[in-house]
This record gives structure tokens, sequence and C-alpha cells, in this order.
């Protein structure tokens, strides 16, 4: 398959944003365009996916075709800046990877079926989805959520939520991740079969960007707090 020349089709692009909970800083039907420290969190959460995907969470020396690309790419890939030339093999690499596809040719063949989820909200029939907007309607503030995972080759995590509203969770416990009891952030859904992915990750005062963890979501347990 020949390599498309830029900008790129925006249901690649969109499927990008939602699964890595960008929609804050992407917003595809508003006038404003996203600012350049936007595309720089974007590079960093892309690469650190497709290497993820393309390494299988072994800790080898990450090579230069799985570090973060240069804004202004992105910004062509987006069509943030005109250009006719095509889009870089690196490029098509890291977004095919970091959405967990061997190549562009394949996601392109299941582009088809990756959006309809996405337009479906995030449900399909074979994956059971649970999305937290849909949670909201059952949760209440106080509840706890409980995510289990299993790291590939390094075990099991967990991680045990309070909701906080607005989408806003606050780790009360946790089980082989970087996630430290008190932090708390904003998480759009979670998604069996894939990797917890959240935004807002705030440690006290400090600001700690997005978490994309690895492996694949294998439990999600709402469970209602009993008021008096």
């Amino acid at each position: 398959m020949e390599r498309p020349t830029y900008p790129l089709d925006r249901r690649v692009l969109e499927i990008l944003v939602n699964r890595f909970n960008m929609r804050m800083d992407f917003d595809f039907d508003a006038e404003v365009i996203a600012t350049p420290e936007a595309y720089g969190r974007f590079s960093n959460v892309i690469a650190d996916a497709a290497w993820e995907y393309y390494s299988n969470g072994n800790d080898n020396e990450r090579p230069e075709d799985y570090t973060p690309l240069e804004v202004i790419t992105w910004k062509r890939v987006f069509g943030q800046i005109e250009s006719d030339s095509t889009c870089g093999a690196r490029t098509l690499k890291q977004i095919s990877h970091a959405l967990e596809y061997d190549n562009w040719t394949i996601l392109m063949q299941c582009l088809d079926d990756e959006y309809a989820e996405l337009e479906n909200g995030g449900y399909r029939e074979e994956t059971k989805i649970v999305k937290v907007d849909a949670l909201v309607e059952n949760l209440r503030v106080g509840d706890e959520l409980d995510v289990v995972w299993v790291k590939n080759d390094r075990g099991e995590a967990m991680i045990q939520l309070t909701y906080l509203g607005r989408n806003r969770f606050r780790v009360n416990a946790k089980k082989n991740c970087s996630f430290e009891p008190g932090d708390e952030f904003v998480a759009q859904r979670f998604t069996m079969d894939r990797p917890v992915c959240v935004e807002d990750v705030r440690r006290g005062n400090t600001y700690l960007g997005t978490y994309h963890g690895v492996g694949r979501i294998t439990r999600v347990t709402p469970i209602r707090k009993e008021r008096e």
C-alpha cells in the first residue's frame, strides 16, 4: 500500500484522540487549534504506546523509530500545516503500533470496524466495554471501583478507586503499577482487553500528565457503598 499524503484520514485521528483521552486538547469541531504543548503531550503518548506494543513490555533500549515525533510532523498529520508530501514510514509505524496493529496496511483494513466501534460509543459485540460515562449513571460520589489488568509478562496489576464525580477518581490502593494512594485522575472509560489509559493525573499539587499502562484490563468491578 502506498503511503498516504498529509493530512491523514480524520477517522484515524479521531480514534487516536479518543483512545488516548486527548479530547480536551483536540476538538475537531472547534475553531481553536491545538497548542504546541498539546501536540508535545500527544507525541509522547503515541511514542510510548507504540513502543509498549512493539517491545511487549520488555525493558530494551528504545530505538529512534519509537522516540516522540516532532511537533511539526503531528501538525502536518492533523492538517494544521499544509503539505503535499507523503507521510513518513516512522509516523505510520508509530500510529499503527499505538493502535495495536502490526502495520499501516492492516490498520487500514480494519479502519471501518475501528471507527464503527468509536461511533457506537465503544461497544462491539465481541468485546465487553465498561464506559465511565455509563457507570456514572450507577456510581455515586464515594463509591469504589476496582480495575485489574495483566501487564504482559510482568504479572497482575490493580488499582482500587473512589469515584469523586465528573469522571474523576482517587486511588485508594494499588498493586504492581506506578500509581500511588492519593493520586487522582480523569478517566473517560475502562475497556476490557485494552490498556488502562487516563488523563490529568495529579499527585497532590503536582500534575503528572497522562498514564497509558502496559497490558490489558481483565476486570472492572464497581462497588456500591452502602448509605445509612
